[in-house]
């Protein structure tokens, strides 16, 4: 019974807390999500974007959308994979800038390996939940 209780209550916290905070850092104008917030939670929307950030944020979004199934998610892990896919991608050189300005244009352009891990990592988890909602709907037509 605790153990419901507490796997009730964490997921109400993901839900109305955790979920909502993450969706208002959404950047719909220059793509991604902000990279600042104060202390005070005001935020800087011209402030420099972290391209690892935005990868964990797409992470969190793609793992909450397997979770949760809601549809929102996956429409946030989407912007994420799309910014991170056409904005954080080095197209020239290869390989994620570190960070990029608030506008998309490249801000730390050092790449090393290791950084480059976690936004690979993230982006094959965005696949994954991406995979497994096709192949449900693929597989649906066999249980009616």
């Amino acid at each position: 019974m605790a153990d419901l209780k507490i796997r009730s209550d964490v997921e109400q916290h993901l839900i109305q807390d955790i979920i909502p905070f993450w969706k208002s850092l959404r950047d719909n104008e220059n793509g991604g999500y902000f990279g600042w917030l104060g202390y005070d939670l005001k935020l800087d929307k011209k402030a420099v974007k972290g391209c690892i950030l935005n990868s964990r944020i797409t992470w969190f979004f793609s793992n909450a959308y397997t979770l949760l199934k809601d549809e929102s998610l996956l429409d946030e892990a989407r912007h994420g994979y799309e910014f991170l896919k056409n904005v954080c991608w080095d197209k020239e050189n290869g390989g994620v800038y570190w960070s990029v300005n608030y506008d998309g244009t490249p801000e730390e352009t050092l790449k090393h390996i290791i950084r480059h891990f976690p936004s690979m990592h993230f982006l094959l988890i965005m696949r994954q939940a991406r995979t497994r909602k096709r192949f449900k709907k693929r597989i649906s037509f066999m249980k009616s």
